[in-house]
This record gives C-alpha cells, sequence and structure tokens, in this order.
C-alpha cells in the first residue's frame, strides 16, 4: 500500500479495524462511514 500512496499523490487511505480482506464484508458500518467521510470531504471541495 505504501507504493501505491507514493505513486497516487492524490490517493487517500483508510484503516477500518476488525476488517479482513473484504472490508465491506467485515465491517460494513465503518466501511459506510468511511465512504460517507470520503464523499462530504470530495464535495465540500467542489
Amino acid at each position: 500500500m505504501a507504493e501505491f500512496l507514493d505513486a497516487v499523490p492524490h490517493v487517500q487511505s483508510v484503516s477500518v479495524a476488525d476488517a479482513g480482506h473484504m472490508v465491506a464484508g467485515d465491517s460494513n458500518h465503518a466501511f459506510t462511514r468511511a465512504v460517507i467521510e470520503f464523499l462530504k470531504s470530495e464535495r465540500a471541495n467542489e
């Protein structure tokens, strides 16, 4: 992931506790919160 973050400077990374390979399936509420916060921040930057 560090290489990807270096290669794509505008990317954002979020750690989701208690999630394994499939974040949306393993920790759906945390995944949804992260997506909503991302969308809110993108909309604020318009």
